[in-house]
């Protein structure tokens, strides 16, 4: 289940997300950048931070047991 919760909480972000955008003024092409820019910054952050809990979880199940 988890692995298809994922790609639809991806799906309602990025709906959300453009039809917030395509129904607002045209606002200034660097405004588009720079809301782009941080998107990218923010899903690279979570997927880091998703990344380093799997790799803890991971260890600590497969560490024996003292």
């Amino acid at each position: 289940m988890t692995k298809l919760l994922m790609p639809a909480v991806l799906v309602l972000l990025s709906s959300l997300i453009l039809s917030a955008t395509l129904f607002a003024d045209a606002p200034e092409p660097k405004a588009y950048l720079f809301f782009t820019l941080g998107l990218l910054v923010l899903l690279g952050l979570g997927t880091y931070v998703f990344r380093q809990i799997q790799k803890s979880i991971r260890y600590h199940m497969n560490k024996p047991a003292d």
